[in-house]
């Protein structure tokens, strides 16, 4: 997912590993136009968080609306 955009015109990813990794925790964040958590950018800070938006029950899956955070984010209408 595309978060922003460097001072040069270079989009900035949030997940550094390749889509195929096991590693890529990305995969398990969906996209939905309602989420139910949030992905906040410390830059200064260097630090990253998912926070709950709404309550989520054990076992729910979370989901992202990507288009929160740069247009040219796939998403579903």
């Amino acid at each position: 997912m595309i978060v922003g955009t460097t001072s040069d015109g270079e989009h900035l990813f949030w997940d550094e590993e390749g889509e195929g990794s096991g590693e890529y925790w990305s995969n398990f964040l969906d996209h939905r136009r309602e989420p139910n958590v949030r992905y906040s950018i410390d830059i200064e800070g260097r630090k990253a968080s998912l926070s709950a938006i709404v309550p989520i029950k054990a076992g729910e899956e979370l989901f992202l609306d990507y288009k929160e955070y740069h247009p040219d984010n796939w998403a579903p209408d």
